[in-house]
């Protein structure tokens, strides 16, 4: 049996080496830098984004595993806005920018919570999935509009600064604004830092609020890419 390597920094790499452990498989953690190594004799590398050359197994290739990655994120996203507030959601008036995975499961749940939901988005159909689950939508190519800087609380889902300085002038002091989108995000930090706006960090959150949960999806990914290479 080969061995599988986990390639992680966080404690989803644990849990998902022990996941696989207690299903009888033979696992361990690494970290990116000894990949290719370990790649070198043998072992399965399992892991995100990873350089094709090592040839391993990269979960966020993996439609189903995003879209399970991205309900662990909204669930987290809500609680964390209610830490970082020390309010409720109810009643809020809440910007999501974007329209992909993460918005996709983040809407129903501040809804469910009785926020009052605004999506911007770009693409027709993006803005049609929006409207399905009855929240307000709003189109913008290029610059978002001055009406974006209105709302109570802005979570970002596209990784493309949209919030310069000039947008976010315009935001009251209490806004606050929720990075969700990876490197390089969605506002402009210098202006946040400057303006002394409450941003709260929620990158990596599968991570950081359910790493067990994080986990156990990387070792299920693992176990059905085994099973399916056992029947081929």
């Amino acid at each position: 049996m080969r061995e599988i390597c986990i390639v992680g920094r966080d404690a989803r790499a644990d849990y998902a080496v022990q996941a696989l452990q207690d299903a009888g498989y033979r696992a361990m953690r690494i970290p990116l830098s000894e990949a290719e190594a370990y790649a070198a004799k043998g072992c399965m590398i399992v892991g995100g984004d990873l350089h094709e050359a090592l040839g391993g197994l990269d979960y966020l290739k993996n439609e189903a595993f995003l879209y399970d990655n991205a309900r662990i994120t909204a669930e987290g996203a809500v609680v964390l806005l209610g830490k970082s507030t020390c309010d409720t959601v109810f009643g809020r008036d809440v910007a999501v920018i974007g329209m992909g995975r993460i918005a996709e499961c983040l809407c129903p749940l501040l809804r469910a919570f009785g926020a009052r939901v605004t999506v911007y988005a770009r693409r027709d159909e993006a803005l049609a999935r929006a409207r399905a689950m009855g929240v307000g939508t709003v189109c913008f190519s290029g610059a978002l509009p001055e009406e974006a800087a209105a709302h109570e609380i802005v979570c970002n889902t596209v990784p493309h600064v949209l919030y310069g300085r000039a947008l976010l002038e315009r935001a009251s002091c209490d806004t606050v604004l929720l990075e969700l989108a990876s490197a390089p995000g969605g506002f402009d930090m210098d202006a946040v830092s400057a303006l002394e706006l409450t941003y709260v960090n929620g990158q990596g959150l599968p991570g950081k609020y359910a790493p067990r949960a994080a986990g156990k999806l990387i070792a299920d990914f693992v176990i059905d890419a085994l099973r399916r290479e056992e029947h081929e």
